[in-house]
């Protein structure tokens, strides 16, 4: 039996839970993919040997924020979003990075096939509504007060109208974002999006419009999450055209 099949099978008959989904009704997909904590059974630690862009840090406090935005867009609308969160810990596996960079054995593997099978599903379900959005959460720590966006450039999202028109509804509530809305500079080098705008967004054949957010710390103190979170949904919600109560 394939090695990673019997991986999966272990994780499973131990009932181990290290993905954490909700299936959702509208067309709206929220992925956190570094905020977990827990190892990964039978897997070893990451080395990063013969690999790219390797890092292993935590982004503290982006899985609260999807959970309290998926909650503030069901709390305004009625709708689930659909929802996807690392639990298990990055060094183990990275799942914002293709499968030959982000685990080192069938364990890891298994883990990332299982967050990006579920983010398929979720796209594809999306896809054909109009104002389909995938946000790809994340934190960095080179501006405590700015929310970099990552859009390859442009390349994961249709166009620059409306990319710069959820852009706008997030300044409007006081938001730092880099690249401002409304200007041709370049995103960040550091922050143009990985792998997992890239698979689900607008450059991709079967994609829909896609953005990874790095967050300051500011944006996911405890004491501030909740209206993060309340600002990104009404974002996300104007974007999709779902209908606020």
């Amino acid at each position: 039996m394939h090695t990673m099949l019997v991986a999966w099978m272990v994780l499973q008959a131990q009932k181990i839970d290290l993905v954490e989904t909700q299936v959702g009704d509208c067309p709206v997909v929220l992925s956190a993919p570094h905020g977990g904590t827990l190892p990964i059974p039978g897997s070893n630690l990451r080395t990063g040997k013969g690999k790219e862009k390797f890092v292993t840090v935590r982004d503290t406090g982006v899985d609260r924020l999807a959970r309290l935005t998926a909650e503030a867009i069901e709390k305004k609308t009625g709708h689930k979003p659909w929802l996807c969160v690392a639990k298990f810990s990055r060094k183990y596996c990275d799942a914002n990075r293709p499968e030959d960079q982000g685990a080192e054995d069938p364990a890891g593997l298994a883990v990332h096939r299982e967050y990006h099978a579920f983010l398929h599903q979720a796209v594809d379900f999306a896809r054909p509504k109009p104002g389909a959005i995938l946000v790809d959460i994340h934190a960095q720590g080179t501006d405590s007060l700015v929310a970099f966006r990552g859009t390859q450039n442009l390349k994961t999202w249709t166009d620059r109208a409306s990319l710069d028109a959820f852009c706008s509804n997030l300044t409007k509530a006081n938001w730092q974002v880099f690249p401002a809305p409304n200007t041709t500079e370049q995103e960040h080098s550091s922050y143009t999006g990985g792998t997992i705008v890239a698979l689900y967004g607008r450059r991709s054949f079967s994609g829909i419009d896609a953005v990874q957010l790095e967050f300051g710390s500011h944006y996911l103190r405890k004491d501030q999450a909740q209206q993060t979170a309340n600002e990104l949904a009404d974002a996300v919600i104007a974007h999709a055209h779902l209908i606020a109560r």
